[in-house]
């Protein structure tokens, strides 16, 4: 207990974000995961990012309605975010 208090005062002084750690989902899943929320097409390109402490898969996909970003939670596999680019 005084360590994991000692960690989070350090974290807290040198202005460090905590992050939980967890198992990532694989490529293929967030691909599949988007593939699904914009109704299939083509992956152009997938990449793992992290934004505001979250990992989050950035997969761009090409269908016959046009080219979509959709950004897929690393951790849970659920989707967070779809825009249709313009």
């Amino acid at each position: 207990m005084k360590q994991t208090k000692t960690f989070l005062a350090a974290a807290m002084l040198f202005g460090g974000t905590l992050v939980m750690a967890c198992t990532l989902i694989s490529t293929p899943q967030a691909d599949s995961a988007a593939l699904a929320a914009v109704g299939g097409g083509t992956v152009v390109s997938s990449q793992l990012d992290q934004f505001k402490g979250n990992q989050l898969y950035d997969v761009k996909i090409t269908n016959s309605t046009g080219t979509w970003d959709v950004y897929v939670n690393a951790c849970t596999g659920k989707v967070v975010k779809v825009h249709q680019d313009k």
